[in-house]
């Protein structure tokens, strides 16, 4: 359609069989679509990208940032400067696929009570594995591991809200 040239929606020429109006098409948009899906795509990846890596980026503070405080706070728990990068990078990917599975099957309605203790019990499944995995981080007893488990997912926690608060800054600010 031609810009500033007028179709009735609903006519033969119209893409749309929905009830008729007039729509005025404008340069480099399709009438009645809004802006292509080739622009719009262009134009909202670059914002996908920033929340995301915001997003990415936090939690892993959060994380490194648990499991420096377990470390310094608990004695059944140590680690050393190296094993505390690769537990966080090992403890991200490990908590995401967790979390994501754990949603995926036991939650079938919105709850946020079952939310919370599955991201607390996933918090300590990747604990668990990173311990194993990770020949430089220790665990010794169930109550270190329950109580790291807990220092590191209100880290996290805490993390993720100050990385919505700059996503949302961003957006609005």
């Amino acid at each position: 359609m031609a810009p500033g040239r007028r179709m009735l929606l609903g006519s033969p020429g119209a893409r749309s069989s929905t009830a008729a109006r007039t729509v005025v098409a404008e340069p480099g948009r399709a009438a009645g679509r809004g802006t292509p899906a080739a622009v719009t795509s262009a134009l909202y990846l670059p914002h996908v990208l920033a929340r995301l890596g915001i997003r990415i980026v936090a939690s892993l503070v959060g994380i490194a940032a648990g499991i420096v405080i377990s470390v310094a706070t608990l004695s059944g728990f140590s680690a050393s400067a190296t094993s505390v990068v690769v537990a966080t990078l090992l403890f991200w990917v490990v908590h995401v696929v967790v979390q994501f599975l754990a949603l995926r099957i036991f939650v079938r309605g919105p709850s946020v009570s079952l939310a919370v203790l599955l991201a607390l019990a996933s918090t300590i499944v990747a604990l668990i594995i990173v311990s194993v995995a990770v020949s430089g981080v220790s665990v010794r007893g169930a109550s270190t591991y329950l109580e790291a488990g807990v220092i590191i997912w209100i880290c996290t926690a805490v993390a993720d809200v100050i990385g919505t608060r700059k996503i949302r800054a961003r957006r609005f600010g």
